[in-house]
């Protein structure tokens, strides 16, 4: 249960959320590949440690880039750069009304369930997705 006293964790919830879709909006790609800091011009570098060394994509590429995409509403696009991250973006956006409702409930003193094994288990999904994408672009 969330204790109504604290909802302090909600809110921290969703400022992080709206960094996360503030931060996904002040980033613009150049190319297939290259995302650019929108305010200074500048390119990102290639963090991709996997990609570096093996020179394939990892499960994880395309995350920033589908977020990027999805923040722009170009939802096709998003979903064939990287699946999991289209389907977490979502999850971010359903996500703040949500927490404002927990928020809402809780300071009315009504005790709201705890969703963090729901949560859990959708990112195990989510990851679970990631993987079998990345396998089925590998092995095409």
């Amino acid at each position: 249960m969330i204790d109504p006293r604290n909802t302090r964790a909600v809110w921290f919830w969703i400022a992080g959320v709206l960094a996360v879709l503030l931060a996904a909006r002040s980033l613009r790609l150049d190319s297939h590949r290259t995302v650019i800091v929108a305010f200074f011009e500048l390119p990102l570098p290639e963090l991709c440690s996997f990609r570096r060394t093996l020179g394939i994509d990892c499960p994880g590429c395309g995350l920033t880039r589908s977020f990027i995409l999805a923040s722009r509403l170009r939802v096709v696009e998003a979903w064939q750069m990287n699946a999991a991250g289209s389907l977490l973006f979502a999850s971010l956006m359903i996500s703040i009304p949500f927490r404002f409702i927990q928020w809402i409930l809780a300071k009315r003193g009504i005790n709201v369930r705890s969703t963090l094994r729901l949560e859990a288990g959708w990112l195990v999904v989510l990851t679970c997705i990631m993987v079998v994408s990345w396998a089925l672009r590998i092995l095409t």
